[in-house]
This record gives C-alpha cells, sequence and structure tokens, in this order.
C-alpha cells in the first residue's frame, strides 16, 4: 500500500502502520507462531505472512483494532517461510521457498489453498522475485550452493533454465531491471553482482 507499512513480530503479531494516521498502528492480526516474511499482493488486496514453522496465511481484512480477524487461507510447507512473492500475471498466485531442511521452490494458488507444482533447488531458498516482463521467477539461496537460479513456470511445471553462480555466502535479495535481462544479486558475502539473463 502507498506509504503504508505493516511490520510482524516472533509473537505472530502482524501491525498495519499509516505514518500520516494520527494514531498507530491502524490495523492489527495475530497469526499463530513469528512472523518471519511479509509480502503486498500486486493491487494491494492480500498480505501474505509467513511463518518460522512454515506456515504461510493469506488475509484480506487487516484494518481495525477490534474484532476477530481470520486468514482467508492458510498453506503449510515443512520449513520456514522466508522466502515469498505474488505472481504479477496470476494474481491469486504465490511462489515461497523453502528453507535449507527442504530446499523447495512452491506455485501456491490462494483461493483452493493449495500447491499447484513444486521443484526442488537443493539449495535453502532466501529471496525470490517474479519478473512481469519475461514471466520468469527468480530464486537467491544460502547453503549449500550460495547461487541464483532463473525458473520458468506454465502452471504444471517449473524448470529451472539457468543457474547462476558466483556468491560465497547466501543471497539476501534478488532485483531485476524493468525488461529483466539483468538480474541484481546482494549476498552476504558483501558482493553485489549484475547477471545477464
Amino acid at each position: 500500500m502507498d506509504g503504508w507499512m505493516e511490520n510482524g513480530s516472533a509473537l505472530g503479531n502482524i501491525h498495519h502502520h499509516d505514518p500520516w494516521a494520527p494514531a498507530l498502528p491502524v490495523g492489527a492480526v495475530v497469526q499463530q507462531g513469528g512472523v518471519c516474511s511479509l509480502e503486498w499482493s500486486l493491487g494491494d488486496e492480500w498480505l501474505a505472512s509467513g511463518s518460522p514453522d512454515g506456515l504461510l496465511h493469506v488475509w484480506d481484512d487487516i484494518m481495525g483494532l477490534a474484532g476477530s480477524h481470520q486468514p482467508v487461507a492458510t498453506m503449510q510447507q515443512p520449513s520456514a517461510v522466508k522466502a515469498m512473492g505474488w505472481c504479477p500475471w496470476q494474481r491469486k498466485m504465490i511462489a515461497t521457498g523453502g528453507g535449507w531442511k527442504d530446499g523447495k521452490l512452491r506455485i501456491w494458488d490462494t483461493e483452493s489453498a493449495t500447491c499447484v507444482t513444486s521443484a526442488d533447488s537443493n539449495s535453502q531458498i532466501c529471496c525470490l522475485r517474479w519478473t512481469d516482463a519475461t514471466r520468469r521467477l527468480f530464486t537467491g539461496h544460502g547453503r549449500p550452493h550460495h547461487s541464483a537460479i532463473c525458473w520458468e513456470w506454465d502452471l504444471s511445471s517449473l524448470r529451472p533454465r539457468r543457474h547462476l553462480a558466483g556468491h560465497s555466502n547466501r543471497i539476501l535479495h534478488v532485483a531485476a531491471n524493468p525488461d529483466a535481462c539483468q538480474l541484481f544479486t546482494v549476498g552476504a558475502d558483501q558482493c553485489f553482482n549484475v547477471w545477464d539473463v
């Protein structure tokens, strides 16, 4: 949401802030377990929240401080939901990345709360980013490979298209230029890499 902020706590509290409102926060919900990731959908219709115990929640109403706010969908993966991203051209689809004990990239249909496809990356997934221009998905990884992967997705399958190795520690953030011909990665090794993809 333009100018709005969310924060989550280890206690499962999610607060919705409007910096121009006289009272903060302007909305709040509580999820079971801690919060390790938050992501608004394009158009700000839904807020996804991930927990260390593998729960992915989707919320459609977090405004207001009173009342019982419940997620509209809840999905479970076997490891923490730290990496997530909404698909720009399939608005009810979201990708999540598994931790080092899992290493799977999953695409979820949030309307039916089901995993539509998954692929094993054989590595901790630390971050991910969709590119609308090329309709691809990029993931940044931690142990053991510390690489980035470019994925192709066609609703029924995920296929790695290219592996990009060059970091000596986990990748913390991935981004692409507007036409998605270049990928930018930032790692815990304090390196910033630019890739032609």
